[in-house]
């Protein structure tokens, strides 16, 4: 078995990229170094020359084609071609006992060197021991180490991510090869720290011993707000996302329609693995919808007459009317007094989802008229899914909403985000001019 350790070429420093090359055992443990990145021209050829002077002359033929045509003759030739390599045998030799010595226990360790323009082998006293002692040092990485792993990624992309970072680069190769990595290796998210032994660190990856990541939602209007938004928190695009939230087989899975869906993901900071499945993601979300719906919050919302599911759709135009959780429980007992008389609840976050423009600043009477299920001023009763991924907060006011008179309410003209209510529609309509004018003052329109 033989280890290669490539050069970084043209000023006689040793490179950082070990490998391992078990084409010819005769070479026993061994280190071959290709210097100049000019391996592929010798080593491709399948030939080892066992010789320096067969080396030279096979290297000679492309590296020191120019300075032999000048030559005056085969001796100044071969004179002018020893004494460079012999200068670059020394550098390759210097640099290999310095990587003996980081990497393979020193010099002592060193049983034979053979050397010639291109390559450097080495055949070490205790191989073992000098690797094993690499590898339970610790200290594998530099620094600390965030790896995110793709479930699309290959081997040579893993490689390329953690080796620039990793101290002991001919150990990782060899343990790695030893168990086998490039084919079981695991995809994630993994947290590495310095400390770690290149043992340590293999394992790791081998096992997929992941590091949880913490995935926030919250603030989405559409499922497709949703699947962006967990694009770039777990390992899958929107796309994906998407299409399983579209799916009818797993909305069904779940007990629920691709219309209703999206209502179960209540928003929340959770912790999972990064290389969770957009499947396993809502098989996660109807968990914690199911253990939100506890007895406490079933009692109340029994006594709402209200579904789940429309306890969420309010709570989604709550959420979307104020932002104040002091207030909320009062927005909720508007909409709640205008349910049981069976008036339209005329709430103007619906004309924006309907017309899905959110970014309407003011809704003007021939916005009032769009034709959609969704628009509460045409149609009485609740719309036919939630409006937004409400809040816990909005969720909760629903379930306890505050019992008073009122009918009506409007922003106030301060603009510090609460409301004025009334009973009376005459009240309200005073209080709408107040907003109109203030609207009209700032020229919003």
């Amino acid at each position: 078995m033989g280890y290669e350790l490539i050069t970084d070429g043209g000023d006689g420093s040793l490179g950082e990229v070990f490998s391992m090359d078990s084409s010819d055992e005769t070479h026993g443990h061994t280190l071959i170094i290709d210097y100049n990145r000019k391996r592929l021209f010798l080593l491709d050829s399948e030939e080892y020359y066992d010789t320096i002077e067969q080396t030279i002359e096979a290297y000679a033929k492309f590296q020191f084609k120019e300075m032999m045509a000048k030559a005056d003759s085969v001796k100044d030739e071969w004179a002018a071609i020893s004494t460079t390599c012999e200068d670059l045998i020394e550098k390759i030799e210097a640099a290999i006992v310095i990587a003996v010595k980081r990497d393979f226990g020193g010099k002592d360790n060193i049983q034979a060197i053979t050397h010639c323009v291109t390559r450097l082998r080495f055949t070490l006293k205790d191989e073992g021991g000098a690797l094993k002692c690499v590898m339970f040092k610790g200290n594998a990485l530099k620094e600390p180490v965030e790896l995110y792993v793709s479930r699309k990624a290959d081997y040579q992309t893993l490689c390329d991510s953690l080796l620039p970072k990793v101290r002991y680069k001919a150990a990782f190769n060899l343990y790695a090869k030893r168990l086998d990595l490039e084919k079981s290796f695991k995809p994630g998210y993994y947290r590495l720290e310095p400390k770690m032994d290149v043992i340590r660190l293999v394992r790791i990856l081998k096992l997929g011993e992941q590091t949880p990541v913490r995935v926030t939602v919250n603030n989405v209007r559409i499922p497709a707000q949703l699947a962006g938004k967990l694009a770039g928190q777990i390992d899958a695009d929107s796309v994906e996302i998407l299409s399983v939230l579209q799916n009818p087989a797993t909305a069904k899975r779940v007990g629920m329609t691709t219309k209703t869906l999206f209502s179960i993901f209540l928003p929340d900071t959770y912790e999972c693995y990064w290389t969770t499945t957009p499947d396993e993601w809502v098989d996660r979300m109807k968990r914690e919808w199911d253990r939100f719906w506890n007895e406490e919050r079933e009692a109340k919302r029994k006594r709402t007459g209200l579904s789940r599911m429309e306890v969420m759709t309010l709570a989604s135009i709550v959420y979307e009317e104020t932002r104040q959780t002091d207030e909320m429980p009062r927005v909720a007992g508007v909409y709640m007094n205008r349910l049981k008389k069976g008036m339209p609840l005329q709430a103007d976050p619906t004309i924006k989802y309907a017309m899905q423009d959110f970014g309407l600043r003011r809704i003007l009477h021939k916005h009032l008229k769009y034709p959609s299920p969704y628009n509460t001023y045409i149609n009485k009763g609740l719309p036919p899914t939630p409006i937004c991924m409400p809040g816990k907060n909005a969720i909760e006011a629903v379930l306890n909403y505050e019992k008073h008179n009122y009918l009506y309410f409007c922003a106030r003209p301060t603009f510090d985000g609460y409301h004025n209510f009334a009973v009376s529609y005459s009240d309200h309509l005073k209080n709408a001019r107040a907003y109109s004018a203030e609207l009209n003052r700032r020229k919003i329109k």
